[in-house]
């Protein structure tokens, strides 16, 4: 990157762009270490926009290692600097994934309600299909189940015939990981819930345990095609936890054992060590 120090504009997008390039490769510590020196050329030269994009990438690696109060932390820290409407929407958009994430329901709709409908007219498909990714995920966590999963269904086809290999591995792994959430028992139970989703619950129950490990087995094709590694190693985790549930623990042992290495090479610890916890488990 020195060669690019001469040019500020240059070095802020060529920099923000191999830290996000690490960061879809799992590889948080290189997009973190590059994200530091970006925030430091940027306020060394007084460039707004370069500290921004620093601290975004920040928060989007506190994110992918499952930090999501830093996550929101360093995405608030991001939005205190001038810069320009694209830029702007990347950032809050960061703001409501870790609110979602974070169970901060109301926050994150209050910002994808302010930002969805602008970036798609505008023409930043980028920034508004992953607001529309996370947008969905927080329609399931929010307990509209049949809403949420079929779009995230609509999103994983809308990227897989544009070739968006990152949203299509992503829309896999969450419709997994939601499909394996439910068989585990967790999250909200309330009657209104139940109600409300009625019709899709009677429709998907007799087949969750096909439906999860269809997506994961998806997700962990594309991972491995694409260079994901911090997708891969939670997709090999949850199918680890997948098959333990279905009684075979000898795979569910190789898939954990899998993931394992993935999440030291990302320096991943709060992942690494639920991996070791639940290859222990198994015994």
């Amino acid at each position: 990157m020195e060669i690019y120090t001469k040019d500020p504009e240059l070095y802020r997008w060529a920099g923000g762009s191999l830290s996000v390039a690490y960061a879809m490769k799992g590889e948080t510590l290189k997009s973190t270490k590059m994200a530091q020196a970006g925030v430091e050329y940027g306020q060394k030269h007084s460039i707004t926009g370069c500290i921004a994009d620093s601290y975004g990438c920040i928060a989007f690696n506190h994110f992918l290692s499952g930090d999501f109060l830093s996550t929101i932390e360093f995405a608030k820290r991001s939005l205190q600097y001038e810069v320009e409407p694209f830029t702007y929407y990347c950032l809050i958009g960061s703001l409501a994934i870790g609110y979602t994430m974070n169970g901060q329901y109301e926050e994150a709709q209050i910002i994808f309600d302010e930002i969805l409908k602008p970036m798609e007219e505008s023409g930043h498909l980028w920034g508004a299909t992953r607001g529309r990714l996370f947008y969905s995920l927080l329609t399931v966590m929010k307990g509209n189940l049949s809403q949420g999963v079929r779009m995230l269904e609509d999103m994983m086809s809308q990227s897989k015939s544009n070739e968006a290999w990152m949203i299509y591995c992503q829309a896999n792994y969450m419709l997994g990981k939601i499909y394996l959430q439910m068989i585990q028992g967790e999250g909200e139970k309330s009657f209104s819930l139940l109600a409300r989703n009625i019709g899709f619950l009677i429709k998907t129950i007799p087949f969750l345990k096909q439906k999860a490990e269809d997506h994961l087995r998806e997700a962990i094709r594309v991972a491995k095609e694409i260079g994901a590694k911090g997708v891969l190693g939670q997709a090999y985790l949850d199918m680890g936890e997948l098959r333990k549930i279905k009684g075979s623990k000898d795979e569910a042992r190789k898939y954990i054992t899998d993931a394992i290495p993935l999440f030291e090479e990302c320096e991943n610890d709060f992942l690494l060590k639920q991996a070791r916890e639940a290859l222990s488990a198994l015994g």
